[in-house]
């Protein structure tokens, strides 16, 4: 049973869920009063799958196993993907490797950028990290390594070992 009416002024606990009558309702957090800035009224949670490509669109397209996963709250996506064992067979090696089929993209002037940890990637030893970013209105991510720690460039399929390369991350993005 979902909590449908609360009535009454300081209202010390609740015993089940409220549910709103009609979408787009939330709860003001931190305020006695109703105010836009600390109006709480979108969560969501899922999980999304992502096509690994050696072009932004089109191109070829590998195979990964991957469990990814994100939570969104108010304009804030936080997402985290796990994928494991990325084949490269007939993708390009010069080429990018990009990460399409995500659930959000950045909004207008914002970017999404994050870490990860990797198994089984070519990385040399003057790249001193490998990242994941994406562009404002961009559907589509792309893994950049830092080299000589002077700036980020766009990492090659070549890097990833084919079939068992493995990359894990977390990245944030504004919506």
């Amino acid at each position: 049973m979902a909590l449908t009416k609360v009535i009454g002024l300081g209202l010390g606990n609740l015993d089940d869920n409220i549910t709103f009558s009609t979408a787009s309702k939330g709860v003001h957090i931190g305020v006695t009063s109703a105010t836009a800035a600390n109006l709480l009224d979108d969560f969501e949670e899922g999980t999304f799958d992502v096509t690994i490509r050696d072009a932004a669109s089109g191109g070829n397209t590998g195979s990964v196993t991957q469990t990814n996963k994100y939570v969104k709250i108010g304009s804030f996506v936080w997402m985290q993907f796990n994928l494991i064992n990325i084949t490269t067979t007939g993708m390009t090696g010069g080429n990018v490797l990009y990460l399409t089929g995500l659930p959000f993209t950045p909004a207008t002037g914002s970017y999404g950028s994050g870490s990860v940890i990797v198994n089984q990637v070519n990385i040399d030893n003057n790249v001193y990290d490998l990242n994941v970013f994406q562009n404002a209105g961009q559907s589509y991510a792309a893994f950049l390594q830092n080299v000589d720690n002077s700036g980020s460039t766009s990492a090659p399929v070549s890097l990833f070992d084919n079939g068992t390369a493995d990359v894990f991350g977390t990245y944030m993005i504004q919506v």
